[in-house]
């Protein structure tokens, strides 16, 4: 660089994505039941953290939790493996500040407050039609004879039928027909009887994309302040229900998330004139529930700068 010479750095926002908390879920060979955790928001939380135990550890002065998850806002739901028996939670404000611990609770206190679903969920598409959503894990076949015990025979996705020993599982998605049917011990056979259904088990994907190209230098990510962001989500079974977002200055409390409508202005919807950092969290939700983990994606406004060359 000449002597005498100016470089004015002109103003720009560095950018970069990365996931907001893990998605957990707890893993189990046991039963499974609904769990439905509501209560009156906690003024100004930025979100809540939840501890699981398989025993009563209320008399612990720091136990050790064999799950921990985080949510945004209650209520809270979720399907509870049978070896998780007690819970507490505790809202995290600004700065991420933790408030106090509530009681250790059993979880079984709980269970009785869900209201029990049909397995089976029918769905509207874009189209009109409707479509049938398996919601379980196994389905189970039984079948009763005056004359004995009956064999049950039954095929998946037009393979060869077998007999059926124990519950079946749908681990894929996709669609499926299960065809089934019985035998009595005098040989008397029942008519084939079937079920046509799809498995869905994933969330959607959401993708960021910006009107203006984005400009990459030294391992940063630049853009101007009159760019706009687009969110687009996309799911391969059930579809997109909502793509739900929303924006606030890190380290202060955030606000609920709002249905996504359109593109994001950085002029308009983000940026306030200081310089700071900004976060527009965001999460896409199919139409069985499915809900995609929440990204956040940071957004750091800089002050005009003029650096002079002595």
């Amino acid at each position: 660089m000449k002597a005498g010479s100016r470089l004015k750095i002109r103003f720009a926002l560095m950018i970069f994505s990365c996931v907001a908390f893990a998605d957990v879920r707890a893993q189990s060979a046991g039963a499974t039941a609904e769990f439905r955790l509501d209560f009156p928001p906690v003024p100004q939380a930025r979100y809540y953290e939840i501890e699981w135990f398989t025993t009563d550890v209320s008399g612990e002065e720091n136990p050790t939790p064999g799950l921990q998850e985080r949510f945004d806002a209650p209520p809270f739901v979720k399907r509870v493996a049978s070896d998780l028996k007690f819970f507490r939670t505790r809202a995290i404000g600004a700065y991420d500040l933790p408030g106090a611990w509530s009681p250790i609770l059993p979880v079984p206190v709980f269970l009785d407050r869900v209201v029990k679903q049909d397995i089976f969920r029918t769905v509207q598409r874009s189209d009109g039609a409707t479509e049938d959503y398996f919601t379980g894990d196994t389905i189970g076949l039984t079948a009763t004879d005056d004359s004995g015990k009956a064999t049950i025979y039954y095929s998946v996705n037009d393979s060869e039928f077998q007999v059926y020993t124990g519950r079946i599982r749908f681990d894929q998605d996709g669609p499926y027909l299960l065809r089934y049917y019985a035998i009595d011990a005098a040989g008397n056979r029942e008519a084939m009887r079937q079920a046509r259904f799809l498995v869905d088990r994933h969330p959607p994907q959401t993708q960021v994309n910006f009107a203006t190209a984005l400009v990459e230098n030294n391992g940063q990510i630049f853009t101007g302040p009159n760019n706009t962001i687009a969110l687009e989500a996309a799911d391969a079974g059930s579809g997109v229900a909502a793509i739900r977002y929303r924006i606030f200055k890190a380290g202060e409390a955030r606000a609920a998330f709002t249905d996504y409508s359109g593109p994001i202005s950085l002029s308009k919807d983000v940026l306030t004139g200081e310089s700071a950092t900004f976060a527009i969290e965001f999460y896409a939700i199919d139409r069985l529930g499915n809900r995609e983990p929440a990204r956040v994606l940071f957004i750091r406004q800089s002050d005009f700068a003029q650096v002079n060359d002595a």
